[in-house]
């Protein structure tokens, strides 16, 4: 099968399991708009069905769907060590730039 088409579906899958999220999402609202939903990991993890927010006219269309794996990349909280690492060379880089720049030129300028 063509990569492109390939893609096309998996987009197309993702966007279907948004747009049932978002009907979730808004049938809590109007049902108690004035209560705070406290959500948990689990609830948040948890796939949402798949199925699309428009019913397809014939059932091929939804055969495809649901036979495209969807999966969402878990974004990573917090900083790698080679990040951290990095953050420390560049504040003792501007450190000493700073020490060479405020106080070695000078002394050697005006001494």
């Amino acid at each position: 099968m063509d990569p492109r088409l390939e893609e096309l579906k998996k987009q197309r899958a993702l966007i279907a399991q948004h747009l049932n999220w978002l009907d979730q999402e808004i049938q809590i609202r109007e049902s108690s708009p004035s209560v705070v939903h406290e959500v948990s990991a689990e609830a948040v993890n948890s796939p949402v069905p798949r199925s699309p927010a428009v019913p397809p006219t014939d059932g091929s269309n939804r055969a495809e769907l649901e036979q495209v794996e969807v999966s969402l990349p878990h974004p990573s909280h917090g900083i790698t060590e080679r990040q951290r690492l990095g953050c420390i060379v560049i504040a003792i880089a501007l450190g000493a730039g700073s020490i060479l720049v405020f106080w070695v030129l000078p002394h050697l300028l005006y001494d």
